[in-house]
């Protein structure tokens, strides 16, 4: 039985655990979001001057990767360079014709998991096994803009309609439609979709930046309804549609830029109204804003895929290089 000194000391730990949570909380201001320039580290560059060397590439336009192997498809040759885990050179698939595991037109999207790599050109989606082997082409009944791996099926991202999700199931029949495009209605034009742009990250999770302000949402697919919301009132560069001299329309795009998901952090580039690239960093776990950046270099992460395992924010392809790099803050001048 616990002696009334006994209790006293007890009550006396309790209440001093308290008092200093209290003065903790009361005493520590947040600490303020950090600001200065992001620049690309570059740890090791990839570069053919020939066309016979392995790792020549005339235009690289994506990126992705599985559990053995990384795949760099390049938009000019319409072939994909198949890497091992480590970056070595394994083989070169497809070509221009209309063969099986031939393209007859530009290389748009290309996304893999372990077992399969999907090559999408405008409709056509071309499906391989992991190590490069052909297995059939289909014609999908829409025209997506981005392709996602979901463990049920796939989905799509279309900006000309009023839905801008389209999930499939593994057989590619559509199953939904969900999420209604933002829309401008300028004088004279009628309605003029904007569509957002979406990133699926490591954990199945959708996260839509929308273009017409700085305005990120964290979307459930699961309820389809969206599960946090952040804004800025930052300098951000506005969407707006022009008309053009023959009659037609077309939309810019807003600052709405991408998602690049490192180990810890998710940076997201977007273009401020002088279309300077400028880079908000969010704490992975809590989605916290912790870093304010302009962004400067001749190199910028362009290939945005969770897949990339390992490499998880780390490869890069900007037109005939291929660049193993880390994002790093620059030094004071």
């Amino acid at each position: 039985m616990m002696t009334s000194c006994g209790k006293r000391l007890s009550f006396l730990a309790v209440f001093s655990i308290i008092c200093f949570l209290i003065v903790s909380m009361v005493g520590c201001s947040p600490k303020p979001i950090k600001q200065g320039k992001l620049v690309v580290k570059v740890k090791k560059v990839f570069k053919g001057e020939d066309v016979e060397s392995p790792y020549f590439f005339s235009s690289i336009i994506k990126i992705c990767k599985n559990k053995d192997f990384v795949y760099v498809a390049d938009w000019k040759m319409l072939a994909i360079s198949i890497l091992d885990k480590e970056l070595n050179f394994i083989k070169r698939i497809g070509k221009k014709g209309a063969g099986p595991g031939e393209f007859k037109i530009i290389i748009s999207d290309m996304f893999c998991d372990d077992s399969h790599l999907y090559v999408k050109t405008i409709r056509d989606l071309h499906i391989f096994t992991a190590q490069g082997e052909f297995v059939r082409q289909l014609t999908l009944k829409f025209m997506p803009y981005q392709s996602y791996i979901l463990d049920d099926g796939f989905l799509f991202k279309v900006n000309n309609a009023p839905q801008l999700f389209i999930k499939t199931d593994k057989q590619f029949n559509i199953v939904d439609k969900f999420y209604e495009n933002d829309y401008l209605m300028p004088e004279g034009l009628g309605k003029v979709f904007v569509g957002a742009n979406a990133y699926l990250n490591s954990k199945s999770e959708l996260i839509i930046m929308k273009a017409t302000a700085y305005h990120l949402q964290r979307y459930d697919l699961a309820i389809k309804q969206v599960a946090w919301e952040f804004k800025r009132d930052v300098d951000f560069w506005k969407a707006y549609v022009e008309k053009s001299e023959n009659g037609r329309s077309y939309s810019i795009l807003g600052g709405a830029g991408d998602i690049f998901e490192d180990n810890e952090n998710y940076n997201y580039f977007y273009l401020n109204s002088k279309k300077e690239q400028m880079v908000d960093v969010y704490r992975k776990r809590d989605f916290k804003l912790i870093g304010a950046y302009k962004y400067e270099g001749d190199v910028r992460p362009l290939c945005y895929r969770p897949e990339h395992g390992d490499f998880l924010g780390s490869i890069i392809g900007e037109g005939d290089t291929l660049y193993l790099f880390e994002l790093v803050e620059a030094p004071s001048p």
